[in-house]
């Protein structure tokens, strides 16, 4: 797992900074395998700090130069750059250091990026399923006795693996009677599917009359929810829905 520098463009010799050992490595050519120019663009114009990729570097002896070839990639929502170590979170009590084989226990995630709105229940699926990094650092035991990860930073694997959404089709028509409003709840693929019991009475008073303030790039979808039919906005980086 490194963080990189180019020299020049995205097939040429850049300089690689191995995650959490200080370790680096000039390479003479990135091989991107079978990831889609979109991909690649949007990695290679990230700040510096903003990308990660995953692979391995090769030496080619005859003529003394280094490849990588990349497996995987990593964009980062929008967060707090800082001397923090990255981790992978296989399961709720574990975080390991990439790269050093290093954990540590930690009883729950805490996410304090600076997206509002952000649909919490996503990333932590992303996260649980090795399709993010966290960046970030391990706060002391709590009252419970368990660690808590502080992230601040988080990067999402791409292509988003998500699985085909449900067609409409699969459900049955319902009307709602006046004045209850048709719901819906956003799975962490970001499917977008009616509720078992979907109609609720709506309430406006108790619903948001400002939208939320998604960044640049982060499109705003908004859809009714329970339990008073208010729509939810959460924000969605643009770039999950590259290929």
């Amino acid at each position: 797992y490194v963080g990189f520098e180019l020299y020049t463009d995205y097939h040429g010799s850049a300089i690689l900074h191995e995650l959490n050992t200080g370790n680096t490595i000039s390479v003479n050519y990135l091989d991107w395998g079978t990831l889609s120019i979109d991909i690649i663009q949007l990695v290679c114009n990230q700040s510096a700090g903003d990308a990660i990729l995953y692979g391995k570097a090769i030496h080619i002896k005859h003529s003394n130069e280094y490849f990588f070839v990349v497996h995987k990639v990593f964009v980062a929502i929008p967060g707090v750059t800082g001397l923090f170590d990255q981790y992978f979170v296989p399961n709720a009590q574990l975080a390991i250091a990439v790269n050093t084989g290093y954990s540590i226990l930690s009883g729950s995630i805490f996410l304090s990026t600076e997206v509002g709105f952000l649909q919490d229940e996503w990333v932590y699926h992303r996260i649980k399923t090795n399709d993010a990094v966290v960046q970030g650092h391990v706060e002391p035991a709590d009252d419970d006795g368990d660690n808590i990860l502080i992230a601040p930073k988080v990067f999402l694997s791409l292509p988003d693996q998500t699985t085909p959404c449900p067609p409409f089709t699969h459900f049955i028509p319902i009307i709602c009677p006046s004045g209850e409003v048709f719901t819906y709840n956003l799975t962490p693929n970001r499917c977008l599917i009616p509720l078992r019991d979907p109609c609720t009475p709506f309430n406006p008073d108790n619903c948001s009359s400002y939208p939320p303030p998604c960044p640049e790039n982060y499109p705003l979808l908004s859809f009714p929810s329970k339990p008073d039919g208010c729509y939810i906005p959460p924000c969605f980086p643009d770039f999950v829905d590259l290929q």
